[in-house]
Parts: C-alpha cells; structure tokens; sequence
C-alpha cells in the first residue's frame, strides 16, 4: 500500500502507516508540523485506519486555509480498545484571530459523522492559546466484544468484522460497502 496513492484513495484507502507522509506534505507546503505516536503501533479494521487517517488530512488540510503560518502538532494514541487522534495548531502568524475555523468550518461536519459512524467520538474547537484543537476517539474496529452497540455499523459497512477483509477496498468507509463484496471475493 505503501506511498504508491499519496494517501489520496489509492487501492485500499489511506492506512495510518501513511500519516508521515501526509505530515510531510504539510512540511514541504511550509507548515512547521510535530507528529507524536503514543503506544504499540498495530493494524485496525480499513475504515478504523482511514477514519483516522481522514481527520487528519483534514485537519491538517483547515491549519493551512484558516492559520496560515501557525505551527501544528499531531498526536496518534494506540490504546488498548481505541486509538486517538489530535490535531492543535496555534495561533495564525497574522494574529490569533484568524486562527480559528469559520462557523461551521468546512470537514468538521464530515469528520464528526465519519467518527460517529464508527461509535467514536469527536471534538473540535478554539483552545486558549488562539488556535484551535481537533480530537478524534475510535474504537478498534477488529474486536467484537468491545462494539456492544455497533452493530448498526457493521450491519451497513457490510458483513465481517476481520481487517484482512476489508483491506482492499477502498469504497467502504465512504460508499458505505459499495466494495465489500469485491474485497471478499478478491
């Protein structure tokens, strides 16, 4: 899978083993950017990683159009039922004012529906330093005794829970299992 998709939808979707390569595209686009891993690194069902993998992107993607010249950090957490993510910039290099998102600010609606899909949680909003914080929580989608009420999810991302699966195809998280059947038979 590796960087052959520059994370952008390739076969399979983004995995979070491509979140370096995104934090340095941001770098390269001049945006000074620290990434911290917390925990055991290890492989989570495809729409887990792409979820995660998402927020992200799209984080990152709002430091650039609404903080120009801030700085930003992003923090993954592997957990032992979970993994977190959090994305902070601070202030604009024009005034903490502008560092901010509009109201209602583009992607936030997505990612808190893309998180929430998952039985996840999601937070975003101005921290006090003048910048604003993106926090994402999802549940590891491998495991079956920790989706007590995520079996609406299942049901609709389609059948099977093994991220061998689902590894393949690249239309689950958003097409909600347009590919699942392909990825299985594959």
């Amino acid at each position: 899978a590796g960087s052959a998709g520059r994370g952008v939808g390739a076969l399979g979707g983004p995995r979070l083993a491509e979140l370096e390569a995104l934090v340095g595209q941001s770098r390269a686009a001049g945006m000074a950017v620290e990434l911290s891993v917390e925990g055991e690194e290890r492989r989570y069902a495809a729409p887990v990683e792409q979820t995660a993998y998402r927020v992200v992107q799209e984080a990152l993607t709002n430091v650039h159009k609404h903080a120009p010249g801030a700085s930003a950090r992003v923090r993954v957490a592997h957990r032992s039922a979970e993994i977190a993510v959090q994305v902070e910039n601070g202030p604009s290099e024009r005034g903490a004012a502008d560092a901010g998102l509009p109201s209602g600010g583009n992607g936030l609606v997505g990612m808190r529906e893309r998180v929430s899909t998952l039985g996840g949680g999601f937070v975003s909003g101005a921290t006090e330093a003048g910048g604003f914080r993106v926090s994402a929580v999802i549940p590891d989608g491998t495991d079956d005794t920790d989706h007590t009420d995520g079996g609406d999810e299942k049901d609709h991302m389609g059948r099977g829970d093994r991220p061998e699966g689902r590894a393949v195809d690249g239309t689950a998280a958003e097409g909600r299992g347009g590919g699942v059947e392909r990825a299985r038979s594959a």
